[in-house]
């Protein structure tokens, strides 16, 4: 046979062998991803309709709920696993419509087996008090219903008639006669100092009850219950009634909210000295929002 003829078909033999190869890869894979998709697993599901309020042991004697074979993938993570133990004592928190996998948060105790706002802040002792906020005045629109804020009233300098200097238990030729005091050394751009707006602290970690209409989870519901979070600046605080007039008197479009941790411990913060002329940023003992530097800590002098 032909030497070349003989290569060429060693070569016609390795291509075809790979091209099984891959074929068979394939095969598998797609087989893989069927049977990925095909997982089942138990969980219950509610059978027939379950109005509001219905004990959970009612529910499991007369069998509302049944074990149901689902794919796996639809099942979601809150799902509830053992009724008789996870729903003890807890009623239904709203009508559970048929067919719908029960999950954690579907029953609670009965004091909060109601949706209601009223009720809601009834359990708490508090009131609300709604404002709009932009995303520069409102984290970004990231604040969900549940967390907690900081609130500081924001005034621009220019808008500090004489009400406002009185704020700061200084009229006008007060400012001006302290600031004629500072060394000529430092740098003053305008009677207010380096400041340009009037910032301070309203009230300390408040709890947003709802952001627009999406209300906190408090009462048990599950996340795929409630809806995704809006992205909305129409906030509603859950607030003593004396913080409602003092939100109010404050002013709500001079509001700028501060997001804090769940852990977060409020703490005295004193209004700024606004005839500061020296920023942060300048100063030795300030240099960074902590404070200086660890390593510029035993070279700053006194």
């Amino acid at each position: 046979m032909d030497p070349r003829r003989t290569l060429v078909l060693i070569a016609a033999i390795a291509l075809g062998a790979l091209a099984s190869l891959g074929i068979l890869n394939y095969v598998r894979g797609v087989e893989g991803s069927v049977r990925n998709d095909t997982e089942t697993a138990v969980a219950w599901v509610v059978k027939e309709g379950i109005p509001k309020g219905t004990p959970a042991e009612t529910v499991i004697e007369r069998k509302m709920i049944v074990e149901t074979v689902l794919p796996a993938n639809l099942i979601p993570s809150t799902a509830v696993v053992d009724p008789d133990a996870e729903l003890a004592s807890l009623v239904a928190v709203a009508d559970l419509p048929a067919n719908q996998t029960l999950v954690s948060g579907a029953f609670v105790v009965a004091e909060q087996a109601t949706s209601d706002v009223t009720d809601r802040l009834a359990l708490k002792g508090m009131v609300t008090v709604t404002f709009d906020v932009s995303k520069a005045n409102g984290v970004a629109h990231l604040i969900e219903p549940g967390d907690y804020v900081n609130v500081l009233s924001l005034l621009e300098r220019d808008d500090l008639d004489n009400a406002g200097r009185s704020e700061l238990g200084l009229e006008r030729n007060d400012l001006i006669e302290t600031i004629e005091t500072v060394t000529e050394n430092t740098v003053v751009t305008d009677e207010l100092g380096t400041y340009g707006y009037l910032s301070r602290y309203v009230y300390q970690k408040a709890e947003v009850l709802a952001v627009d209409r999406t209300l906190t989870l408090d009462l048990g519901e599950s996340e795929q219950e409630q809806g995704q979070a809006t992205t909305s600046g129409l906030i509603t605080l859950a607030v003593p009634p004396e913080a409602v007039q003092m939100i109010l008197n404050v002013g709500i479009d001079r509001i700028y909210l501060s997001l804090v941790s769940a852990d977060y411990e409020p703490r005295a913060l004193p209004s700024l000295d606004l005839l500061d002329t020296q920023l942060p940023g300048e100063d030795p003992q300030r240099l960074t929002p902590s404070g200086p530097t660890p390593d510029k800590l035993a070279t700053v002098s006194p």
